[in-house]
């Protein structure tokens, strides 16, 4: 129930019936009545103070990037995911940041089903909208891509979010356009999150008409800034590590159509196109950086990363891509979910070890919680009653003890998981 209802209700204090309150009516505060996360949810969302609403927005994304929420994600999603909608709509800049945040958690908590296709859909109408250069627009742009990733059920759902983030590069990539230090980072985010999306589809599913000249387009980007430079790089080879050159330039399809109906191999056109991109990056780029080394040398690429005491390692592009931008979206909450995140260890192809070769557990097979107590000649009723009082009551033996044992399920659970990722 919103706090404005909730106020009409309440009486003002020290007013007694049939009297009147002289003087200044003073206001009435709403605070959450809990401090839990379900306050948050319930009340701090739908508070109309923007302090109270950033609050909560905050300690829903800390607990979403520990991994603590997941039971509140699934059971309060459709009233995170509107509420967060709405921010994003009508709310203020950082409201509108920690919404993006938290919608992108939330895709990361409740994985792939019909809540995160639900979530893909309401994000995708929000976001279909023109983005422009202002703060909120890298949120918006990894917000996108990530519940793209999560959510979406085939391959022409994804290409419908990279379509939006294309344009938003192609608009705001302009050569009348200067970059500077604010505008720079929101290009290469777009080409960041348009190239993570595109590591997650098939290159030959992709549409034969709208990404012709992709490639084009993305070597005259490599005269920008730096950081735009490097994800153009990135996003090229991504592009023929998918060996579908030919859905990304106007000229290697038509070699591919001339191949197909002539019967002739377009192996050693793609290699002479190959290597005049690799020269135009030479021109453009730093020779040391690792990508541009992997352009000449296919198999070059090894790169590993420390996950906890795992140091899996990654033998594709596209694979370091994905893990660069997942990491950078949870942050501090990168390791955590890689041990907990069961959507995480589908995508890195991440296998706990059913026996651990760490510290070993010891847990018994069955576990019992008995409290005896005296009972004397009593009535029955009142035998009852006093049964019901050592058995249900929170602050009985009864109650203590179980809650005593499941602290110890929890840890011992916990534990588990540690020494899977150990190994």
């Amino acid at each position: 129930m919103m706090c404005s209802r909730k106020m009409e209700r309440e009486k003002l204090p020290n007013t007694r019936p049939g009297s009147r309150k002289m003087g200044r009516a003073t206001s009435v505060r709403c605070e959450p009545k809990s401090k839990s996360l379900e306050g948050y949810v319930e009340r701090g969302l739908f508070d109309s103070r923007e302090q109270i609403k950033e609050d909560a927005l905050l300690k829903i994304i800390e607990a979403f990037t520990n991994y603590t929420g997941h039971e509140i994600a699934q059971n309060k999603f459709a009233t995170i995911m509107l509420r967060c909608l709405h921010f994003i709509k009508k709310g203020s800049t950082k409201e509108i940041c920690l919404a993006t945040k938290t919608i992108g958690l939330l895709a990361m908590i409740i994985s792939r089903g019909d809540n995160a296709h639900e979530l893909f859909e309401e994000s995708l109408s929000t976001y279909s909208k023109p983005l422009n250069f202002e703060d909120a627009s890298v949120k918006k742009l990894n917000c996108l891509a990530m519940v793209t990733f999560v959510g979406a059920k085939n391959f022409w759902e994804i290409e419908e979010s990279m379509k939006i983030l294309w344009q938003f590069i192609v608009a705001n990539s302009d050569s009348k356009i200067i970059l500077n230090e604010e505008s720079a980072p929101v290009l290469t985010a777009a080409i960041f999150a348009w190239s993570f999306l595109l590591t997650a589809i098939d290159g030959w599913n992709l549409d034969n008409k709208y990404w012709q000249g992709a490639i084009s387009y993305l070597l005259n980007l490599l005269k920008m800034e730096e950081s735009v430079c490097a994800a153009c790089v990135d996003a090229l080879a991504i592009i023929f590590e998918k060996n579908c050159v030919e859905k990304f330039s106007i000229e290697a399809y038509k070699a591919f159509m001339h191949s197909a109906i002539n019967k002739v191999d377009t192996n050693m056109d793609q290699k002479q196109w190959k290597t005049n991109i690799v020269e135009q990056i030479k021109e453009a780029c730093d020779q040391n950086w690792e990508i541009v080394r992997l352009f000449e040398d296919e198999n070059s690429l090894q790169t590993s990363t420390n996950i906890g005491k795992n140091c899996p390692t990654f033998s594709t592009l596209s694979q370091l891509t994905k893990m660069k931008f997942i990491k950078q979206f949870l942050g501090d909450g990168f390791e955590v979910h890689m041990q907990e995140n069961e959507l995480l260890h589908q995508v890195f192809d991440v296998t706990p070890k059913n026996n651990p070769s760490g510290s070993e557990l010891y847990v018994a097979e069955i576990e019992e919680v008995k409290v005896k107590y005296f009972s004397p000649h009593i009535k029955k009723s009142t035998c009852r009653q006093v049964q019901q009082r050592f058995e249900k009551s929170p602050n009985s033996l009864v109650s203590k003890a179980r809650t005593q044992f499941m602290k110890k399920q929890r840890m011992l659970a916990q534990e588990r998981k540690i020494d899977d990722f150990r190994d």
